[in-house]
């Protein structure tokens, strides 16, 4: 068993030089071939200067853990329990900065890990084989560009965009989870095909992807930013088209590259004119969607899109930040001013509302006509006598409430927002006792459901054909949990299939990504340790004095011939004797393996030579 030694990639001169061999224009065929049995071809692969496949995962990841963050940020001030001015206002925001933070920095630092130790397990990589992971990096690169090319004019509101549903649920800690599995599923989408990219001979082209990618995320948003202002919002087609022009460009770019490096490999002579056609394809398939997408938008040009403008208006991860130290700037005034809780539909505050202790908030209800009754804990008369004088002056907002002197009771009238969930009768409390039981409305963390459980009525929701075990126990939801939901748009069943079928088409190129990223990492160790033998078998079969030591000769070729071993090669020399093999004679020196021998090395031996060039011009 040779031992491992350390696996190190020199270059051809170099390794040349460690090992004594001749490879200037002195050097015969077989010094070239021993050459690169030790030390690999002479010549490198192509190599690209940036990693496009990691610049492109970086663009897209960055933007669409923006949106996830914006659109949670945005569903939280629809809520009348976490919205604006809302008596929970400060933990809902606590729970998207914290979410956003943690599992941010966690995917960062896992992104980082990889990025570091991947190009590490597969080093040296065969050249071969890299020639072939940068060319379908090329070829992913141009897919998440071209995707891009296709959601940057949804975020500019120039294409339709469906909605999806969102809930709101009336835990923080759900809050916090729910936003963590939206960000986990952009990282995880990403994260098995950005393993099989880094697997490349050139590291700094990786490095040189990163510090193109994260600014090019960053950009795209602002970019999106200012064309959903007001300033301007009547320019944002032509900035839609200008963004499209560059990623399409983007994207043709790498796939006419990506072309040219898979066929060094096995055409090399016609790599060019293939990459040609295939970018012409390519072109077609990008020009005929996004033609596609303009009629779809035409025809749905009435219908709500996913992407309206407020997203893009929601604070980022500081501007959360400054609000929470404000907040606690003002904590005393803002007891006062959002006591009550009185929300509208867009979660703006009244102005004109009383002082009140409502420490949680019911549920409302989906019925036009049935007003949802809330109870405060504890009726001041004070409070309830400045209450009644706040809500004479409330002519003027699209809410009333109506206080009863005789139970303390609020009574909310003309609100029926549509995305509220709908409870049964049984749900409906009249008491702050029935309130607490119920739990409707505000649910402390405390009293929220596990993450594991949270973790697994997920699963269940997202897999329910793999997850069944779990179904019946974690799926279906307490209706105490939820705050209120937007509903998505209808989608037809060859929308639903689509759909499924995008699916399964990315965790089958994701599991297929990471098998052959674990293929390069265990094929790399297993040539270091051929070629930590093959050191030593040389050595045994090429000593020092091979040319000038025992030599094995013949009298004469012929089934008959005399074969027999010399101290030197003066000696077989002397004794008429003609040279069979460096080194004393063995088993093999025998008329009929001598005969196999120069056969094999007169006539086979020039189509290997042939293939061995062909090899080494890829």
């Amino acid at each position: 068993m040779v031992e491992l030694k350390e696996c190190k990639r020199y270059t051809f001169q170099k390794c040349s030089e460690m090992y004594g061999l001749t490879i200037g224009d002195n050097a015969t065929t077989d010094d070239i071939a021993n050459a690169q049995l030790l030390c690999g071809v002479g010549e490198l692969v192509p190599s690209e200067k940036i990693n496009a496949a990691v610049a492109a995962v970086f663009l897209y990841l960055i933007s669409n853990i923006y949106i996830q963050i914006a659109e949670s940020s945005l569903h939280l001030k629809r809520s009348r329990i976490w919205g604006t001015n809302g008596p929970y206002k400060k933990e809902g925001s606590k729970a998207i900065l914290y979410a956003a933070v943690l599992h941010g920095s966690i995917g960062l630092l896992l992104y980082v890990v990889t990025i570091i130790a991947i190009p590490f397990a597969t080093s040296p990589l065969d050249n071969r084989t890299s020639s072939i992971v940068v060319g379908i990096s090329q070829f992913f690169a141009s897919i998440v560009f071209y995707i891009m090319s296709l959601s940057v004019p949804q975020w500019f509101g120039v294409y339709h965009s469906r909605k999806i549903v969102m809930i709101s649920f009336t835990s923080s800690r759900e809050i916090q989870f729910t936003l963590a599995w939206n960000m986990w599923k952009q990282l995880i989408s990403m994260y098995f095909f950005t393993l099989y990219f880094l697997c490349v001979k050139n590291y700094t082209s990786v490095v040189y992807g990163i510090v193109v990618g994260i600014p090019a995320g960053y950009l795209s948003m602002v970019i999106t930013k200012q064309a959903r202002s007001t300033k301007y919002s009547m320019h944002k087609t032509k900035i839609a088209i200008f963004v499209i022009l560059i990623l399409l460009i983007a994207s043709g770019f790498t796939v006419w590259e990506g072309t040219q490096y898979i066929l060094t490999i096995w055409v090399p002579d016609d790599s060019t004119m293939i990459a040609t056609y295939c970018l012409l394809v390519w072109v077609v398939v990008m020009v005929g969607s996004h033609i596609f997408m303009y009629q779809y938008t035409k025809v749905n040009k009435s219908v709500s899109m996913r992407f309206k403008s407020e997203i893009f208006n929601q604070p980022i991860i500081g501007d959360l930040v400054n609000d929470l130290r404000m907040e606690e700037l003002v904590e005393g005034d803002e007891e006062s001013f959002c006591s009550n809780g009185d929300v509208d539909v867009e979660g703006q505050a009244d102005e004109n509302k009383a002082e009140g202790d409502v420490k949680e908030q019911a549920v409302i209800e989906d019925t036009p006509s049935t007003p949802v009754a809330t109870e405060k804990k504890k009726s001041d008369p004070i409070k309830a006598e400045g209450t009644e004088a706040a809500a004479a002056n409330k002519s003027d907002v699209r809410r009333s409430f109506v206080v009863e002197s005789k139970e303390g009771n609020e009574i909310l009238d003309n609100f029926t927002p549509k995305r509220r969930i709908k409870f049964t009768e049984e749900a409906k409390f009249k008491t702050a006792a029935t309130k607490n039981q119920w739990g409707y409305g505000y649910v402390a963390p405390e009293d929220a459901p596990t993450y594991w459980k949270l973790f697994i009525s997920r699963l269940a929701d997202t897999f329910p054909c793999l997850c069944g075990c779990f179904k019946k126990e974690y799926l279906n939801a307490s209706r105490r949990r939820l705050d209120f939901r937007s509903n998505a748009d209808v989608r037809s069943k060859s929308t639903i299939a689509l759909k499924y079928m995008q699916r399964f088409v990315w965790y089958f190129m994701s599991l297929a990504a990471l098998f052959f990223t674990i293929v390069n990492i265990l094929a790399t160790r297993e040539q270091c340790k051929a070629r930590s033998a093959l050191v030593d078998t040389f050595e045994v079969l090429y000593p020092p004095d091979y040319l000038t030591g025992k030599m094995c000769a013949w009298d004469k070729p012929g089934p008959n011939a005399t074969i027999k071993t010399f101290e030197s090669p003066q000696d077989a020399e002397n004794a008429n004797f003609e040279i069979v093999h460096c080194g004393a004679c063995g088993n093999c020196s025998n008329w009929n393996d001598i005969t196999l021998q120069y056969t094999s090395r007169e006539v086979l031996a020039a189509f290997v030579r042939l293939f061995v060039r062909s090899l080494d011009r890829s």
